[in-house]
């Protein structure tokens, strides 16, 4: 299958990358220049805090957030423990990996020791080793049993607190980007990624080969690579999937230019000042070229000068062979729109997305997973029901591999297939989305269908997805919510005054369909209440301003003249609340009132 790669440089403020292929969009990635990824980024770090709790220290990294580095994730050469103490720690966990390395026989592979920091998200799984992977995962219950009792084993008898202090300067690398309130994941294990291996300075002595390469003739024949080039002993290396086939020379070249950059890092971080910016992973461009690109793509299209340049560079140091396929695109008509993609992109931002057939998949992101519904529509061409469903559900699953990786959905995705009573058909539809997910560059793991049509799977968070979900309140049940904070607020203090900050959009919304409720609260807590708009505020969210005291606390001040005062204004302003209204022409939406009467008190929907 023939593939283009298309580039969109026009603009400096972004840059956009589009796969294409004969099925239309495969992969899309976008990077802006207001926000650029920390993700692979390496820092001299230094701890701000140390959370005997959490069980890890929070790092600052010169970001607008502290880092978040678990316990497990710090190399023992910074424990501040006896030299000859933490010698036999890194001895112990060398040995104990050899060991079982060679009694399983799994000597060509790793065991990936990268912990999942955000509660929130899944675990990683098996899939292609890519940049920010720093080892690749052996998926075998057992081999996952292994790798946490050996955690276990060499950290029980240490606790953070003791070995790691407030201050101390640590090298650390970005495993997850910041998300909300969360600052990035760290780890102090550094992983360097080539086009064709993964250099782990300071890891332990591993050294592996891809999983996805898995005859024997093709592993021994890496294996052997590996042994020739004398890696060090106190370093890790990895051949990743795109070194199949490659020769001894590539891959030499690939881990020389790897290891001179870690001599560079090196000498950086021992003239820098923490927290410093010690090595950037690269630009979209840079990580595109080195993770996406392959041999067989003949068309490299790049819109704009400074772009077209940069990756003409870069794939001339990379891979010079193939340089002669990246080619300027001048015309006027702009990249995206003349190959139709700008088209494909505006339908990312829809949550239907339709299929052949007449059926549609809605996607819904969601702060725990992202639901997929699989709905059969007007696909009615077939006579049998469970036919239908089967066609459908083969279809769907195919849209569903495609919509996965351009929108980059991550964590646990749910899919609730059309249901199916044959056990054959639901064996069918998993091998066909086992067997498109295979094809992905995330890490994924796929579950079976359950007994509910559910089919759940974890993949791994690439980047920052292109578009930021946010599930809503709709803006009746917005409206509800402010009425309740608003009895409530009441109820727990007496206000003479009450002034409610809000959207200007909700604030008409509640004027127009609960004026009657508000003026029931008004008068029932003799309050006057207030709406002031306020467009920096959300509109399913209201702030509670400053407001009068209780008048009963009021009274008990010393200065009784103050009080005798403020009890006659009270009196007053109650009294002529109505002829201030008319008098000062104040709008009725804007200022609601206590009524003195009121001629059905029941009227309001809360009255009991």
């Amino acid at each position: 299958m023939s593939q283009k790669l298309l580039i969109d440089g026009s603009r400096e403020s972004q840059t956009q990358v589009a796969l294409l292929s004969e099925g239309g969009l495969e992969d899309f990635e976008f990077e802006s220049s207001s926000k650029r990824n920390l993700k692979g980024n390496i820092y001299l770090g230094k701890v701000s805090r140390i959370e005997a709790s959490l069980q890890a220290a929070f790092i600052d990294i010169g970001a607008e957030k502290n880092g978040f580095l678990a316990f497990g994730e710090i190399h023992p050469n910074y424990f501040q423990i006896p030299v000859a103490d933490r010698e036999a720690l890194i001895e112990a966990e060398v040995g104990a990996e050899e060991e079982y390395n060679n009694e399983n026989g799994i000597n060509q592979n790793v065991t990936e020791q990268q912990n999942d920091l955000d509660q929130n998200s899944t675990s990683k799984t098996e899939g292609e080793l890519e940049v920010s992977e720093i080892k690749e995962k052996v998926s075998s219950n057992k081999e996952n049993k292994f790798s946490s009792n050996l955690k276990r084993k060499l950290y029980r008898s240490y606790k953070i607190q003791e070995v790691i202090k407030t201050g101390q300067l640590i090298l650390i690398q970005v495993v997850k980007e910041e998300r909300g309130n969360k600052g990035a994941a760290l780890t102090s294990y550094i992983s360097l990624a080539g086009k064709y291996t993964v250099l782990m300075p300071n890891s332990t002595k591993t050294k592996g080969i891809s999983r996805k390469i898995s005859t024997s003739d093709d592993r021994n024949k890496l294996k052997q690579i590996i042994d020739d080039l004398n890696v060090p002993s106190e370093m890790g290396l990895i051949i990743r999937t795109a070194g199949l086939n490659k020769t001894k020379n590539e891959i030499k070249r690939d881990y020389a230019t790897l290891n001179k950059l870690w001599v560079d890092i090196v000498t950086e971080t021992k003239r820098a000042i923490a927290p410093a910016l010690i090595h950037e992973e690269g630009n979209l461009l840079r990580r595109v070229l080195r993770d996406v690109y392959t041999k067989e793509m003949k068309d490299v299209l790049v819109e704009g000068k400074d772009a077209y340049q940069e990756t003409k560079k870069y794939m001339s140091q990379v891979l010079p062979s193939c340089s002669k396929f990246v080619k300027q695109y001048k015309n006027k008509e702009p990249i995206f729109t003349k190959y139709k993609v700008e088209n494909e992109i505006i339908k990312m931002f829809d949550p239907e997305v339709k299929l052949k057939s007449g059926g549609y998949l809605v996607i819904n992101p969601t702060e725990a997973l992202v639901a997929i519904d699989v709905n059969s529509g007007g696909a009615t061409k077939e006579r049998n029901i469970e036919k239908t469903a089967l066609k459908t559900n083969l279809e769907a699953a195919v849209e569903i591999a495609k919509q996965i990786k351009i929108r980059d959905l991550s964590g646990l995705i749910v899919i609730d297939f059309i249901d199916m009573y044959e056990m054959r058909n639901n064996r069918q539809v998993e091998k066909k989305v086992k067997e498109l997910i295979r094809k992905d560059r995330a890490r994924t793991q796929v579950s079976r269908i359950s007994q509910f049509g559910l089919l759940e799977m974890s993949r791994q968070r690439l980047r920052q997805s292109f578009i930021e979900w946010k599930t809503e309140l709709s803006q009746h049940s917005s409206a509800l919510k402010s009425i309740y904070f608003i009895k409530e607020k009441l109820n727990n203090k007496k206000h003479k005054t009450l002034t409610v900050n809000i959207n200007p959009f909700m604030k008409k919304y509640l004027v127009d369909n609960f004026q009657s409720e508000i003026s029931n609260i008004a008068n029932e807590n003799k309050c006057e209440i207030s709406f002031v708009e306020d467009i920096t505020i959300d509109n399913s969210e209201i702030n509670i301003g400053d407001s009068n005291n209780d008048p009963k606390k009021t009274e008990k001040k010393p200065k009784k003249k103050i009080v005798k005062k403020r009890a006659s204004t009270v009196k007053k302003k109650s009294s002529a609340v109505k002829k201030t209204k008319i008098k000062d022409k104040i709008p009725v939406k804007q200022i609601i009132s206590p009524i003195k009467e009121i001629k059905d008190k029941k009227s309001g929907w809360w009255q009991k």
